[in-house]
């Protein structure tokens, strides 16, 4: 896999690797955790993972299985990708670059949980 030596890395990119592979590309405390993007510049390395190397494109859905939030993820994936892409253009292309849409569309996802919780408080009070 190139992308294990030249590709762009961060917690959630290598948490993929190690968590579909078992590679140790994490270690210590790090592998217990289930690192996942928290903002457009995360899932845009994620993304480009994914875009090198097709064999993990492939295996991606079984992300789900890593954690809730990773479910919630993988589920939105398309989406995000997609408010991504049309923020930002060419992935690769320079960093000087701002998603506020795409953060808004993760926040929403990371934080469905809460927003349910708070639903349901406020039907029973």
């Amino acid at each position: 896999m190139n992308w294990l030596t030249t590709g762009e890395r961060g917690l959630s990119s290598e948490f993929i690797v190690d968590y579909l592979y078992g590679f140790p590309v994490l270690e210590g405390h790090w592998r217990r955790t289930p690192h996942h993007p928290f903002d457009p510049s995360d899932l845009r390395r994620c993304l480009l993972l994914l875009a090198d190397s097709p064999e993990t494109a492939t295996e991606f859905p079984r992300m789900r299985a890593a954690s809730p939030v990773w479910a919630r993820l993988v589920d939105a994936w398309p989406a995000l990708a997609a408010q991504l892409t049309e923020e930002v253009g060419d992935l690769r292309g320079p960093a000087n670059w701002s998603a506020p849409l795409t953060y808004a569309a993760m926040k929403r996802v990371l934080d469905e949980p809460e927003r349910e919780r708070n639903l349901q408080a406020g039907e029973a009070g």
